[in-house]
């Protein structure tokens, strides 16, 4: 802490522990093992199989991300995929809401699919009643010009280590005559709402916070910023069924510009009474509902300095979906959380419907830096439908 009590801003995350990002439960050792041991001297990637040759299908296990990048393989081959809307058991074991099923052709397509992605294809006797048919989703990410966003770079890459179609959205491309011809979904990464509206707004950010260092002179075709032009595009979007997801700081603009009836109630919060400067929190989540499928109840979120959220009392409340809290206490797993009663039973994960569509706000990063496993489906299932 500064003489003031301000704390000291760390250089980077103040937690790296990879198996809390993985989502992988590690349990420490305190005593000597006396065990047999052998060197693993080299990889061998796991491969997945069918079983044997059924004549109902097969499904496939929503609990695990390579799930995801298996049904985006199965899509391209254009074999029909559906999502089981139900617990389906096979023999002895359960399986969760939200499970893939595929039809029983195409066995050796199928093949190629488990052995690339390690995921195994179970075979049923029965074909499930209670499922829907997917899609792989139009996907279009926002993608800034000045200073570049390191946030949208690491999704780009999620989405291609995952078999995930998009496009990148330029800031001229908010000038399209109608965004719902070309796209399902939009996400906007982690990024403060001046960089994302462009213009005047970051001019007035700059000068308030940049005060080291003057805006580059850009030519203006290189300037950020969709304008309140593209806010409205993207407001007419939202209107007309499209979905837009937004990460961490980027939740802030959807409050701001894209009318989402909620509060952030760390917004301008002081250091000294908040600071979460990159840390695992633990979070409750209502894996229920169709964006939270595969995922366990319980979770960790990796929070930097973001966002956590309340429903302002207003009519058609009904349509705000919470899709994870923070519990009521014992919120930080590792690094530092300075004020956790400001969070203590608030929301960290929302969907807001607004007339046909929906925004889906993630207050905190689930797929930073490529890393935060534990939380990517999350993000997955709101890009097949």
């Amino acid at each position: 802490m500064k003489a003031d009590g301000t704390p000291y801003r760390p250089y980077d995350t103040v937690t790296d522990t990879m198996s809390e990002f993985m989502g992988v439960k590690v349990d420490t050792v305190d005593l000597k093992l006396d065990v047999s041991l052998s060197k693993v001297s080299e990889h061998k990637k796991s491969e997945g199989a069918i079983e044997k040759v059924a004549d109902k299908g097969y499904i496939f296990d929503c609990r695990l991300n390579d799930s995801y990048k298996a049904a985006n393989l199965v899509l391209n081959k254009k074999i029909k995929l559906y999502q089981i809307e139900e617990e389906v058991s096979v023999g002895e074991k359960k399986y969760p809401l939200g499970c893939f099923y595929v039809e029983s052709k195409n066995e050796s397509s199928l093949k190629e699919i488990t052995k690339e992605t390690g995921v195994d294809f179970i075979p049923v006797d029965e074909i499930p009643k209670n499922k829907k048919e997917l899609k792989q989703l139009r996907v279009g990410m926002y993608k800034r010009y000045w200073g570049g966003n390191m946030d949208e770079g690491w999704t780009r890459l999620v989405l291609e280590q995952f078999e995930f179609p998009y496009e990148s959205l330029m800031d001229e491309d908010f000038k399209e005559d109608s965004l719902n011809d070309k796209f399902d979904v939009i996400i906007l990464p982690n990024d403060n709402p001046a960089f994302i509206v462009g213009g005047e707004e970051l001019e007035k950010w700059a000068k308030e916070h940049m005060d080291f260092r003057p805006l580059p002179n850009y030519p203006p075709e290189y300037r950020s910023g969709i304008g309140e032009e593209g806010v409205n595009k993207l407001k007419d979007f939202i209107k007309q069924g499209g979905t837009v997801l937004t990460f961490g700081e980027a939740c802030d603009f959807a409050v701001e510009k894209l009318g989402v009836g909620v509060k952030n109630i760390l917004k301008d919060v002081n250091s000294k009474d908040f600071y979460c400067p990159g840390s695992t929190l633990k979070i409750n989540i209502d894996n229920t509902k169709p964006e939270a499928y595969g995922m366990s109840k319980q979770a960790l979120a990796l929070f930097w300095n973001n966002a956590a959220f309340q429903i302002n009392p207003q009519d058609y409340n009904e349509r705000y979906q919470i899709i994870a809290t923070y519990p009521e206490r014992d919120i930080l797993q590792s690094g530092w959380l300075i004020g956790e009663k400001k969070i203590a039973n608030k929301i960290a994960c929302l969907k807001a419907e607004i007339e046909k569509g929906k925004v889906v706000m993630m207050g905190f990063r689930p797929q930073h830096r490529a890393q935060t496993h534990g939380t990517y489906k999350l993000v997955f299932n709101n890009l097949l439908g």
